[in-house]
């Protein structure tokens, strides 16, 4: 039997939607938000999915990003880190 993801059951137990769930990266919202202010979280989810898109296609600026945000110097920690990261969010083939 396949259990629900956690945070599945986190949003649901707090009555909020999610707007996005990629491995390792989600984001969540009410309806009384969506219903409230949707254009914000159209701008939210275009923002997201344009950062999976720079993360999975571009490893020079990922990896620019890594190392500002993780204040990490070391190339080799930086490589590390980065492939570490991608293969938690590596494309899947689904068939169906």
């Amino acid at each position: 039997m396949e259990r629900e993801p956690v945070c599945s059951r986190v949003l649901d137990e707090r009555g909020a939607n999610a707007l996005a769930l990629v491995r390792g990266a989600h984001g969540a919202t009410t309806d009384r938000f969506l219903k409230e202010r949707p254009e914000t979280a159209r701008k939210f989810l275009h923002a997201f999915v344009a950062g999976i898109h720079v993360w999975m296609t571009d490893e020079k600026t990922t990896k620019q990003i890594l190392a500002k945000r993780l204040k990490i110097a070391d190339k080799e920690i930086l490589d590390a880190t980065y492939l570490a990261y991608k293969k938690l969010t590596e494309k899947k083939l689904i068939r169906r």
